[in-house]
């Protein structure tokens, strides 16, 4: 019987190549292998009922795959951006507390070095309630009196004014005077010790140190039974004084013809005027009307800040001052000098509207420095002692009133 026929198919697959040009061993170009892989995979999709890719249609993959390394970075950071942040804001606490603590080293060295304390000085005004503006105004033409060179030993100047006191005004002594006296001989220390490092030969004995009478004045302004702004005229009236007698006039004196009548008005915190609060300060035993023509200028200010910061009439907190020298990595801080502190107080109670009148009066250099010889009148010094930079008695805290 016949045999069964079987067929055998044998299907061979076409060797996919890979999808770049060759060449074969006669230098030609073969791109069959490619061009067959392309069209039976275009036949296998149209079977599988696909449709093979539009070659027309452009390819973006490359610009998502952009898009996506954009938007990734900062997600792949974000680990890293975190702890920058969290490192940035632990070393600013870091600084922070070491520069507080320096200010508080600082401030407890002040208060040891402190001749005396607030509450001293609190009691010494209040147990003296003869010794008032008055009685203060007499005992500066005295003291010009008996020293027209404008200086005197402490000894000489208390005998003088000692003797005044009971001559004219039935005060046999200043309540507390131990006080000033332990305030006198710090600054006799003081004055010695840059006397010596100054000269080579030995200085003078502390009671033979002569010492201007305008710091003997604010010596004693430290007993005053008066307001703050009684106490701003005076020491503006020491000022004048010094000013008058530095040029040769001798017509500043006390004069019980002459009566002057000295205004301050208060303003509320938002500038506006307190009718209330406005207060006339009229003295029978006034200067005479000389004085008041005499002009006062910013280096004598800068003395008079001096004399207050001796007397430990400022606040210890407005004397401490950044060092602009030192602020990084730590930043310190140092015992501010007279003239930082009315350098400071002047550009603080700046007033805007006056940069041409003070141009004009040469009350600026141009590099925005105070010129020594600025012409100060009694509410710009009222001003810079109420001023946060100096602070004068504690003024700055007070809100309620400023002095115009």
């Amino acid at each position: 019987p016949p045999q069964p026929t079987t067929t055998t198919t044998t299907t061979t697959a076409a060797r996919i190549q890979p999808p770049y040009y060759h060449r074969d061993f006669h230098g030609t170009t073969n791109r069959t292998a490619t061009v067959t892989t392309t069209t039976d995979a275009n036949l296998t999709l149209q079977k599988q009922g696909g449709a093979p890719p539009d070659s027309s249609k452009p390819n973006t993959n490359h610009k998502k795959s952009d898009n996506n390394n954009k938007k990734n970075l900062f997600l792949d950071n974000l680990g890293t951006l975190f702890l920058l942040v969290i490192g940035g804001i632990v070393a600013w606490l870091i600084r922070s507390y070491y520069g507080s603590t320096r200010r508080n080293e600082l401030r407890g060295v002040l208060e040891r070095l402190a001749t005396l304390d607030p509450l001293e000085v609190d009691e010494l005004r209040r147990v003296n309630p003869t010794l008032t503006v008055a009685v203060l105004r007499r005992l500066l033409a005295t003291a010009w009196t008996e020293f027209p060179t404008g200086r005197a030993t402490y000894a000489a100047w208390t005998a003088a004014m000692r003797s005044s006191l009971v001559r004219e005004h039935r005060i046999p002594t200043i309540e507390f005077g131990h006080l000033l006296d332990r305030i006198a001989l710090k600054i006799l220390q003081d004055e010695r010790a840059q006397q010596e490092e100054a000269s080579s030969g030995p200085p003078p004995a502390v009671q033979d140190l002569e010492l201007p009478l305008s710091l003997w004045m604010t010596v004693l302004s430290l007993a005053l039974y008066a307001p703050t702004p009684d106490r701003i005229q005076v020491l503006y009236e020491i000022l004048q004084a010094e000013a008058a007698h530095s040029v040769g006039d001798s017509s500043f004196r006390a004069d019980d013809d002459t009566t002057r009548t000295t205004t301050m008005t208060f303003q509320n915190s938002n500038g506006t005027e307190d009718a209330a609060n406005k207060d006339a300060v009229t003295d029978n035993n006034n200067i005479n009307n000389t004085a008041t023509t005499t002009v006062v200028t910013m280096d004598q200010v800068q003395r008079l800040v001096a004399y207050l910061q001796s007397t430990n009439q400022l606040t210890i907190e407005a004397q401490l001052i950044p060092t602009k020298d030192q602020r990084y990595p730590i930043q310190a801080y140092h015992c501010a000098r007279p003239d930082e502190l009315v350098e400071w107080g002047n550009d603080q109670n700046h007033d805007k509207s006056n940069d041409d009148d003070n141009n004009n009066n040469n009350k600026k250099k141009s590099t925005g420095m105070i010129q020594p010889t600025t012409p100060v009148d009694v509410d710009a010094l009222a001003a810079i002692l109420r001023s946060q930079a100096v602070c004068a008695w504690g003024e700055c805290y007070n809100k309620k009133f400023v002095l115009s």
